[in-house]
């Protein structure tokens, strides 16, 4: 049930302000040259807890900057949380909540908005959408010695075959999955991986087999003799659904050859939409964000370097999940959008846990006095317009 007119407060009462409501519909205008701020606020009531809905809260605005949030009130009439309005409407009602708030929040001068009646509508009630990552460590099955290319190509069949048959949707491998810690074979150089190598098509079958995901990087040399750090995504059917070549480079990598990439894809899968980093990618936080903000709810790292602070960040930092894939148990894991660990790879060789994408991670005082989710905040409340300087190269 909608509530018949909109709750108006003027933040800065002293400014000059025309308010007007008409069927539903709220006109203002703001006729001062000063700094203003006005806050608009509707309420349904008989909200059903754990549910989806589907919110529009249509605004047209003339010279005045405005932001649609949504607030849940719990049985008590107490703010539980609070969000920005997603671009699809879709919203879910937290475990207790039974009343909705839309709040237009109307800053600037000089101008004119309208907030048409905002409309709700039941989708149905909440479903987990489940899935089960694991991330495999390199030292499962003696990986930390030094091995020749086809010993490792062994191991990681062996790897897939002891996590495969426990059935999850991805798998993540390390990073140069065929090169970590290869040593030339005697009188021999070590082998190069190619898209149509038996080893990339080992990998392929082992994704069939499984019904799932394989997520690694391999140390690719393409048709013109050119190396690259290439991370791949295999669907569950074998086939090569994503290719991603490292975009932050070492120094080493440059000297050996390998060129940058200036591509940062995302890729959609049949359990959500993952990004992908390589290494030395995830110590720059900038890059993490572009996928975020290309809609990235898990993030994948096949890495032969690892701090596990900057993993813990960027969860943090785009409130989403980070799965990372390490030479070592000690640093193989899976970290949630709040930056908790939930598995390590430590005394069994991989992370494996089943993570729910629809879950909202609420962190409380944050950005609002309740509850709030970190991603939608931080995509929201960004200046992209003061960051100008990141996009500068050295002077």
């Amino acid at each position: 049930m909608l509530e018949a007119v909109w709750k108006v407060t003027e933040v800065y009462p002293d400014r000059n302000y025309s308010v007007q409501q008409t069927e539903g519909d709220l006109h203002i205008e703001f006729s001062d040259t000063r700094y203003s701020v006005v806050i608009c606020t509707r309420r349904f009531t008989e909200i059903v807890p754990e549910h989806f809905y589907e919110l529009s809260a249509e605004v047209t605005s003339n010279n005045l900057d405005y932001k649609v949030c949504f607030i849940w009130y719990d049985a008590d009439d107490m703010e539980y949380a609070k969000g920005y309005l997603p671009e699809d409407g879709r919203i879910l009602s937290p475990q207790g909540c039974s009343a909705l708030e839309v709040e237009i929040l109307i800053t600037g001068a000089c101008g004119s908005l309208i907030a048409h009646t905002p409309n709700l509508k039941k989708i149905g009630p909440y479903e987990p959408r489940m899935v089960k990552v694991c991330t495999v460590a390199h030292e499962l099955f003696n990986g930390t010695d030094e091995h020749i290319y086809s010993e490792n190509i062994a191991t990681v069949e062996r790897q897939l075959d002891e996590v495969g048959k426990r059935c999850p949707d991805i798998i993540v491998l390390t990073e140069c999955v065929f090169h970590t810690r290869v040593i030339p074979e005697m009188g021999k150089v070590i082998p190069k991986t190619h898209m149509d190598s038996p080893e990339v098509k080992l990998l392929c079958e082992k994704a069939r087999q499984y019904h799932t995901y394989i997520a690694c990087s391999i140390k690719e040399e393409d048709s013109d003799g050119i190396l690259h750090n290439t991370g791949l995504l295999i669907d569950r059917e074998g086939e090569i659904g994503g290719i991603y070549r490292k975009s932050h480079l070492t120094i080493g990598e440059r000297e050996e050859g390998i060129p940058y990439s200036d591509e940062l894809p995302v890729f959609d899968t049949d359990f959500g939409r993952i990004g992908m980093q390589i290494c030395w990618d995830h110590f720059f936080p900038e890059s993490s964000r572009v996928l975020a903000l290309k809609g990235a709810e898990l993030l994948v790292m096949p890495t032969h370097g690892f701090l596990e602070c900057r993993a813990m960040a960027r969860a943090v930092d785009n409130g989403i999940y980070v799965a990372t894939a390490y030479f070592w148990n000690d640093g193989t894991a899976i970290y949630a959008p709040d930056g908790t660990i939930v598995d390590k790879a430590t005394g069994k060789g991989y992370a494996i846990a089943e993570i729910d994408l629809n879950k909202i991670c609420y962190v409380r005082y944050l950005s609002c006095n309740s509850r709030g989710e970190p991603n939608d905040y931080y995509l929201h409340e960004r200046r992209p317009e003061l960051y100008a300087l990141l996009t500068k190269g050295k002077a």
